[in-house]
């Protein structure tokens, strides 16, 4: 491992050394997973759902922080388990959960080119 770091500068180094050891810790993978969910859902937004056809700046915010709280509300929960193996297999069927309710949704938009609503939700 370390002839891989032999060319990097230094900084670049503790950089990636202390994230990766922030990564380990449960708070660390709980902030790295709802980073990827939230990069997930706006690759969403702007390949399928057409950047939901916003036009204002204030819209783009909106956009941008939209999936932020729902998948840190969401994907908190495993946080109260005390047991390793329940936090992180919840974590990981929370993240599968959230994925398939995305795709879900990216396939009724393209059959019906129209988003779900509540009462679709629930029929399912």
């Amino acid at each position: 491992m370390k002839n891989v770091f032999k060319n990097l500068p230094s900084f670049v180094k503790q950089i990636f050394t202390k994230s990766c050891q922030a990564i380990n810790t449960r708070l660390g993978f709980y902030v790295l997973v709802v980073i990827l969910m939230v990069l997930k859902t706006l690759f969403a937004y702007g390949m399928d759902f057409s950047w939901l056809h916003v036009s204002s700046p204030y819209q783009v915010f909106l956009m941008l922080i939209n999936p932020i709280g729902f998948n840190m509300l969401v994907l908190a929960l495993p946080l109260f388990f005390k047991n390793k193996h329940l936090f992180y297999g919840g974590m990981m069927a929370l993240s599968a959960g959230l994925t398939t309710f995305l795709y879900i949704s990216i396939v009724y938009f393209r059959e019906f080119t129209d988003y779900m609503s509540v009462n679709v939700i629930l029929n399912y």
